[in-house]
């Protein structure tokens, strides 16, 4: 049996979601979360055999949440503007590599 991560709930929280009106808001709390966890583990040191297991859940769960908005914006009835909603967080900026040159 898999272990239970505490991220977990929120991001099976947006795969549960059927009000579509909830859903990008389901899917930003769960990106939210997934990253911020990666983090924490990538500040660990090596890492033991758990955080090697999450750190592929954590992937598993971003690609999941990936095709679930590809899917959202798929789907039937929906609003072209609703369905590309714009992320609550802001933009990144680029990014400048020139700097290790």
């Amino acid at each position: 049996m898999g272990e239970i991560y505490a991220w977990e709930k929120v991001y099976q929280d947006a795969f549960g979601e059927t009000d579509v009106r909830n859903l990008h808001e389901r899917i930003i709390a769960a990106e939210t979360i997934l990253i911020a966890r990666g983090q924490q583990i990538s500040h660990s040191a090596i890492g033991n055999g758990y955080e090697q297991r999450e750190r592929r859940a954590l992937q598993q769960a971003a690609e999941g949440l990936r095709r679930l908005k590809l899917e959202t914006m798929k789907s039937p009835g929906r609003d072209t503007a609703d369905s590309m909603a714009v992320s609550a967080r802001p933009p990144r900026p680029p990014l400048n590599f020139s700097k290790y040159r």
